[in-house]
Order: C-alpha cells, then structure tokens, then sequence
C-alpha cells in the first residue's frame, strides 16, 4: 500500500511538471514587469520625463495602460495555473482512491481495515504532495528574481571603487573637478525632434554659467545630458579630460547635482525627503533647512508630511525644500534648473548667496533661467537656441 501510495505521488508531481515551468515563466514576467514599473517610477521621480517634455503625457498613458493590461494578463494566468495545478493534483489523488476502493471491494483483495489504511496513506500523501507543489511554485516563481538580484549584485561588484583621491570626508584629500565639456553632442527626443545638433561647450573650474534659450528649446535637456540622467545619441561629455561612460573620474561625478523645479517632492517628511539617499543627523537637516529659511515651517517637527509632491507647501517653500540637499557635502558641479522662479527676491538673494559661500570658489554653477536670478554674479552667459551653443559678451 505505502508503495502505491508513493507511486500515485510521484505520478502526481510528474503530470504536473509543465505547470512548475509555467510558473517559473510568470516568475520572469513578474520580474520584467517590476523592472519596468521601476525603470518609469525612476525616470518619472527623476524629472526625465515631467509633464512638460514632449510627448510625456501621451507616454504616460501608453506605460500606464499598457502596464494594467499586463498586469490584469499575469494574475490571471498566475491564478489559472495554479488552479490547474490543483484540479491535477486532486483529479489523480481522487481517481486513484476510487479506483483503489473499486477494485478492492469488487475482487475483496483488501479488508475493510486494509482500506481505512489505503485512506490514511492517501491523505498523508496528498498532504505532502501538495505542501511540495506550494513550495515549488514558490521556489521556481522567485528564481527569475534571484537570478537578476544575482546580475545587479555581479555588476555593483565589477563598478570601480573610488580611491582615496575622491574622498569627500572633511579635512580628507579628494580629486577637483578642473573642467567639463561637451563634445558634438547630439540628442533627439523619442518623437524625432532633435534637440542637440553637434552641440559643444567647455566648462572650466569657476564658472558661474547663465544658460538661457526659448521656452522647450532643450536647456533642461542639456543639464540632464550633463548631469548623467540622460545619454546623447553621440558625442562626448567629458569630466577632467574622461568620458562620463569610464569610472576613470568616479570621485568628481559623485560630486554633481541636478536640481530642477519639476523634481518629485515625496508626500513624507522633510528628513525623508532630505536624507532619501544617505543617512544625516538632525543637525545637518536643520542647518541645510536654515539655509534655505524653512525653519519657520519646517524646524518644529522634522517628521511632518509635506503632502502628495509637497503639496501642503507654497511652490516657494517647495523649491527652497528641492534646494537643501545642495548645503550638506561639498559639490563641484551645480546644476538648476528655474529653481528660485517663484522664491521672493530678497530671500533669493539669501539662498544664493549661502550657498556660494557654502561651495568652493572652483565648483562650477550651471543656472537655467528665463530672468537672470539674484544672488549669483554671472562670468558667462551662454545662449542655446537651434541645437547650438552660442556665447555672448556681459
């Protein structure tokens, strides 16, 4: 009996061996589909792709439409397969118990405590079997995911490490950012129109850079291209003289940021919004806050939601919290983007003149702007019109 009782078992797992590698396909799926839902919740909390650039909108119904339909598609096979898998396991178990009592109640092989055994075993055994196809299930849905944790983790591994010339601790020696160029740049957004046309520009340790051009001429597209958000379609963005594609200036690549108006503001609080990427102590949070006066609405309590995209702060107040990171460690590269448009004059003239004191004199400031913002003394202005750079005189 235990023998037969085995052999219904392993013929169970075996008929329902295409459903195993069903599920280890919807395992990849699954991970394709997460992949993807954060690939666009990246580019969406990045700024690559706001509600103003082109086509956005009609690119965010398309992902998001696509991605329900996708996702209504994968638990539904999901839930098919393993009902399947069920009605498998159970059509079998109870095929073989009826056939079983059939025949020993027709050929009286078995007695009738032969047969309360048989049913015991069968239950044990079908207990077993389908704790084993749970576990399966289970195992073979997350390998996809394990495999790709795998990859990520292999290639984090092959990334250089910066040396000790990059450090950016106080008082430690670390690597200058002398200069940044573009080199023929070209970039075309995904509806063809075509943005950067063999653009190039030299940026040297000190500048202070107005960039100004049309409304949706690029401009935002440039700091991107600049600040690694974006890839050109060809031509070079150099750092001291390396490719930003290299590892070969790690360090100063570390030491840029991209600030613009259009960034996402998460709903938590201001040190979540502040410390989303590294760990700092109240007293950091406080004093970058103070540098951008937010003491007054802030400071009483540092755990207090700002709502969905800061929207319980004035746009002003919102700007000045999108500008407080930049007062924690030093930076070589600064890029904005109309990041004080709708902050008053006076405390313009505050925050920009904090944080130039607060950067050294050799970091190079890169400010988007359709007025010439207060606070930042200008040595260059350069117009980008028609996918070209053109300087012109102060």
């Amino acid at each position: 009996l235990v023998g037969v009782v085995a052999l219904i078992g392993v013929l169970v797992i075996f008929v329902s061996w295409r459903r195993y590698r069903i599920v280890m396909r919807l395992g990849a799926l699954a991970v394709q589909m997460r992949s993807a839902l954060l690939a666009f919740a990246t580019d969406t909390v990045g700024g690559i792709t706001p509600i103003k650039s082109r086509g956005a909108e009609a690119r965010t119904a398309e992902r998001s439409e696509e991605f329900i339909n996708r996702t209504q598609q994968y638990r539904f096979d999901a839930q098919l397969n393993i009902l399947l898998l069920d009605t498998t396991t159970t059509t079998i178990m109870l095929a073989a118990l009826f056939g079983s009592v059939f025949i020993a109640s027709s050929t009286s092989a078995l007695s009738v405590a032969g047969v309360l055994i048989f049913l015991v075993l069968m239950t044990r055994i079908q207990r077993l079997v389908q704790d084993f196809q749970a576990r399966t299930v289970k195992m073979r849905g997350n390998i996809p995911a394990v495999r790709m944790v795998e990859s990520l983790i292999s290639d984090l591994e092959a990334v250089a490490t910066p040396t000790a010339d990059d450090a950016i601790g106080p008082g430690e020696i670390r690597k200058p950012l002398r200069s940044l160029r573009l080199e023929n740049v070209e970039f075309s957004y995904p509806d063809g129109v075509q943005v950067l046309r063999g653009a190039s520009l030299e940026l040297k340790a000190g500048d202070r850079v107005l960039l100004q051009g049309p409304s949706g001429g690029g401009k935002t597209t440039i700091l991107k291209i600049i600040a690694g958000l974006l890839k050109p379609a060809s031509g070079n963005v150099l750092i001291n003289g390396a490719s930003t594609e290299s590892e070969a200036d790690y360090g100063p690549r570390n030491r840029i940021s991209f600030v613009s108006n259009d960034l996402q503001v998460f709903r938590d609080s201001a040190r979540m919004n502040l410390t989303l990427d590294s760990d700092r102590s109240d007293s950091e949070i406080i004093k970058a806050l103070e540098a951008v006066r937010l003491d007054s609405r802030l400071l009483g309590d540092l755990d207090e939601p700002v709502g969905e995209n800061g929207g319980w702060l004035s746009v002003g107040q919102r700007q000045r919290l999108l500008l407080a990171p930049l007062f924690f460690d030093p930076l070589d590269l600064i890029l904005l983007d109309e990041t004080t448009a709708n902050v008053e004059r006076s405390l313009q003239i505050y925050i920009m003149t904090t944080l130039l004191d607060h950067i050294s004199e050799d970091a190079i400031v890169v400010v988007v702007a359709h007025r010439i913002p207060d606070g930042i003394k200008f040595n260059r202005i350069v117009d980008f019109a028609d996918g070209q750079f053109a300087e012109r005189p102060i």
